[in-house]
C-alpha cells in the first residue's frame, strides 16, 4: 500500500493501533479492484481459456496430463512474470476430481459439495422471513441443478414482498421438502463442451418460465448441461402460453 493510504486502514487491539502494510479485503472496494488486476495479470490465458478465475481461486482445465503440465507451465510463467506465486499447500496438481466454490468438478460432469448438500438437509423449519433468506441462499446458488427451481420456492420469494406477513403453512412445509429433497438427490450437469450440438428445451404457465439446454456427449445422447426458470411478473401473467414462450426466449 502507498503511505498516504495505509491510515485509512489502521485498527486497534488491547496492544496498540496498527495500520496494515498490504491491502486488506475490509474496505469495499478492494474485492473489485483485486479481481481486477488478477483479470488483467492472466488476460491472455483467460482469452484461450487456459484459466478459470474468481478471486485468488485458478483452475486450470486440460483434456489430459501432458496438457495439464502444459497449460500449468504457462500459468507458472505469467505468475512469475508479475511477481506473484503460488500457495503450494492449497494447490491440487494433475487432479480428475476437484471442488471449487462449493461445486465438485469431475469427469467433465459438476454437482455441488457433500458439504452443502448436508446443510440444506440439516436447516431447520424455518420462523422468520430472515431465515428464508438465510435458506434460499443455499439452493438458489445451486439453482441451475435443480429443474424447476423457481416454481418450487415461489411459496418463500412471495413471503418477500413487502408488506406480506410471514406464515409457514402446508405450501411452503412442501417446497422446504422438495427443496432438500432435489439438492440431496446429488443432481449433476455435464459441462459444456466447444463444438457439441446444443438443443433448448423451453416451457410457460403463467406463473413461471423454464428451459433446460442439453449438449450432446460422447456416448451421443443428449445431457443437460443448465437448468433456468423465473416467476412470472403479475402484468404477464395473462399472456397466452404460447407467446410466453417467445417472449421467454427473448429473455433467455
Amino acid at each position: 500500500m502507498e503511505e498516504d493510504s495505509k491510515k485509512f486502514t489502521s485498527f486497534v487491539t488491547h496492544d496498540g493501533q496498527y495500520e496494515f502494510n498490504k491491502v486488506p479485503f475490509r474496505p469495499c472496494n478492494i474485492p473489485s479492484i483485486f479481481q481486477g488486476f488478477i483479470n488483467h495479470v492472466f488476460r491472455d490465458l483467460l482469452k484461450e481459456g487456459i484459466v478459470i478465475i474468481y478471486m485468488d481461486d485458478i483452475i486450470i482445465p486440460s483434456f489430459d496430463e501432458f496438457d495439464g503440465i502444459k497449460r500449468l507451465s504457462r500459468g507458472s510463467q505469467t505468475v512469475s512474470e508479475y511477481g506473484l506465486e503460488f500457495n503450494l499447500k492449497k494447490c491440487n496438481i494433475l487432479k480428475s476430481k476437484i471442488e471449487f466454490l462449493g461445486y465438485i468438478i469431475e469427469k467433465g460432469k459438476i454437482r455441488s459439495s457433500l458439504e452443502i448438500t448436508v446443510a440444506v438437509r440439516n436447516f431447520p423449519e424455518l420462523k422468520s422471513v430472515e431465515q428464508v433468506q438465510s435458506f434460499l441462499g443455499l439452493p438458489g446458488y445451486f439453482r441451475k441443478l435443480i429443474p424447476n427451481y423457481a416454481l418450487i420456492a415461489k411459496p418463500f420469494t412471495d413471503l418477500l414482498r413487502d408488506n406480506t406477513e410471514f406464515h409457514f403453512g402446508s405450501e411452503q412445509k412442501s417446497a422446504f421438502q422438495i427443496l432438500k429433497q432435489k439438492l440431496s438427490e446429488n443432481p449433476v450437469l455435464h459441462i459444456f463442451k466447444q463444438g457439441a450440438k446444443l438443443e433448448l428445451h423451453n416451457d410457460a404457465s403463467k406463473f413461471g418460465y423454464g428451459a433446460i439446454l442439453f449438449q450432446q456427449s460422447d456416448d451421443n445422447k443428449f445431457h443437460p448441461i443448465h437448468y433456468m426458470s423465473k416467476k412470472t411478473i403479475r402484468k404477464n401473467r395473462n399472456i397466452q402460453v404460447m407467446n410466453l414462450k417467445f417472449w421467454q426466449l427473448l429473455k433467455l
